[in-house]
């Protein structure tokens, strides 16, 4: 835990020894002094969380110490707690701050409340220190992400527009989600490509036997009949290795099983839902072996 340095300022001696003791605690550094304008010094010097004043020290007589101290700026982020026989002469000066940055003991002091208040001032303390950190790591991390954004966003964009498109180029998509069914449609149709798709294993089948595609790019999970199992039907019956359709199988798994599995099955790669464009595009060439035009 970290220390925290308090401001002891008091004169009277039996007062300076009860505070001594009743301050006392593991994570506090108390300082000592019984001038105002040493006090003064030590706050302009050090980082001091709590100062604890003697209102009724011979410096202490017209207030103007207290009055001035949100306009002296290492005073300004302290928390006082000051000790009193009479609040009512100094009320009004109580009141211009702002509620748990200052506070009062009446004189003579009770252990038992100099204890309860100077934990509570420990406390709120604490927490303010906390919210300005996690306030300042906050607003690190959104220059970081900011940066980060200017930096790749840009890029992103300049590699998609570069991609090229194709010609004469049919593919069968095998997906049972219609939404997953028209981002990859919109994908592919952006390229040139003509698209059909087939929402379970018994379409693609269906579709293959009636059409030429140039590659199948298939679900592994879909009703009817999956795309493994669909898969091995299509390369039982594909014999003319000329004649052999790519499959690029695509799942939103990233367990190695089911990626062996696809390649057992008979699927040319597998391809991790949601896939990059770039990385789609780019097997797309590998596969078809027709190159992007401009």
């Amino acid at each position: 835990m970290n220390m925290m340095k308090v401001l002891l300022v008091c004169e009277k001696t039996e007062d300076v020894l009860l505070l001594e003791t009743l301050l006392k605690r593991d994570n506090v550094e108390l300082v000592k002094t019984s001038s105002v304008a040493e006090a003064l010094k030590v706050c302009s010097e050090d980082s001091i969380a709590i100062a604890v004043v003697d209102l009724e020290m011979a410096e202490m007589t017209d207030l103007s110490v207290v009055k001035n101290i949100n306009s002296v700026s290492y005073l300004k982020d302290m928390s006082f707690i000051f000790l009193t026989t009479n609040l009512i002469g100094s009320r009004n000066t109580f009141n211009r701050f702002s509620v748990g940055r200052v506070d009062y003991l009446y004189k003579p002091l009770n252990p038992d409340i100099v204890n309860a208040k100077f934990d509570l001032f420990l406390s709120l303390v604490r927490l303010k220190n906390e919210l300005e950190q996690q306030k300042a790591e906050a607003g690190r991390v959104q220059n970081e992400l900011t940066l980060l954004k200017d930096r790749c966003v840009p890029e992103r964009k300049s590699v998609r527009k570069e991609l090229s498109k194709f010609e004469n180029l049919r593919i069968l998509v095998a997906e049972d989600n219609s939404i997953s069914q028209f981002m990859i449609k919109k994908v592919l149709s952006s390229w040139n490509i003509d698209v059909d798709i087939a929402d379970n294993g018994e379409m693609v089948l269906a579709k293959v036997s009636e059409n030429k595609y140039d590659l199948i790019l298939m679900d592994t999970y879909m009703p009817v009949m999956g795309g493994f199992e669909a898969t091995r039907i299509i390369r039982s019956q594909q014999t003319d290795e000329i004649n052999r359709i790519p499959i690029i199988s695509l799942t939103a798994s990233i367990l190695e099983e089911e990626r062996t599995e696809a390649l057992r099955s008979g699927a040319d790669e597998v391809l991790t839902k949601p896939f990059d464009p770039e990385i789609l595009h780019s097997r797309i060439v590998k596969y078809t072996r027709i190159g992007g035009i401009a």
